[in-house]
């Protein structure tokens, strides 16, 4: 859980599909024109969505693999809500090693953390 906290507050390199080939530097995802993140597929066939950790890191040890940087937080809501995704693979910035996400504990992560920013609203004299 302490890695999707950190993941949710940082940066993350991804693989776009379906963007335009021409030079763009700002992009934004719409129903009309969605932006997808590329998968791959795990040693045990799963689906996960691909992300580099530390994209600035990540350049300067293994070279420039992806095409886009996006908020940790985009990248765990998708996986969330993609029904066809079944977790995150998100490669080291400095070894050659990945961490593989679940959704599930995806899902349960963000639910915990939304259960506790309601819990912390409410206020502390109201027992209702």
């Amino acid at each position: 859980m302490l890695f999707i906290e950190a993941l949710s507050r940082s940066k993350v390199g991804i693989i776009t599909v379906g963007t335009p080939n021409d030079n763009w530097s700002t992009l934004t995802s719409t129903k009309e024109k969605p932006i997808g993140i590329a998968v791959t597929k795990t040693p045990d066939g799963k689906s996960r969505l691909l992300a580099f950790a530390d994209p600035l890191a990540f350049v300067e040890h293994f070279g420039n693999h992806f095409d886009a940087v996006i908020d940790g937080e985009a990248i765990l809501t998708t996986a969330k809500s993609d029904l066809a995704c079944e977790g995150i693979l998100v490669n080291s910035a400095i070894k050659e090693s990945a961490i593989i996400l679940d959704r599930e504990i995806i899902i349960s992560a963000l639910q915990s953390r939304e259960k506790s920013e309601d819990q912390m609203r409410k206020r502390w004299w109201k027992f209702w």
